[in-house]
């Protein structure tokens, strides 16, 4: 969480001391096609709201 800038960053595929991939999602993003709700790797049938988070 980067509380200053309001977003989430998702750090994902661990390989040699950094990451593959990186998804920032922001206030107000669509990801997933499901407004503002963000579904974690481990657990897909829970859906996070990142703007709940947020506040």
């Amino acid at each position: 969480m980067d509380l200053s800038s309001r977003q989430m960053i998702v750090l994902r595929e661990p390989q040699n001391g950094q990451y593959a991939t990186q998804q920032v999602i922001r206030e107000g993003a669509i990801p997933f096609g499901i407004a503002s709700l963000h579904a974690p790797l481990a657990f897909p049938d829970i859906q996070v709201s990142v703007e709940r988070l947020l506040t």
